[in-house]
């Protein structure tokens, strides 16, 4: 199983003069004894959630 980490994009006080980088994509390395139930829990504990994207069919990790 592969996934993506997607950064979060800098928060301001003013959201229109905030530089927006591109996104940067890095890959994630899950043990293979951790089970995909004890992964999405420990992803939502941290304010994660994980999805599949049918279009590259991987994993895409997202910030709730």
């Amino acid at each position: 199983m592969s996934a993506k980490v997607i950064p979060l994009r800098p928060r301001g006080k003013d959201a229109a003069s905030t530089e927006v980088k591109s996104t940067v994509y890095l890959p994630a390395l899950i043990d293979g004894q951790v089970t995909v139930h004890a992964l999405i829990e420990g992803l939502a504990a941290a304010g994660l959630r994980m999805q599949h994207d049918p279009a590259t069919g991987k994993f895409v990790i997202f910030a709730q």
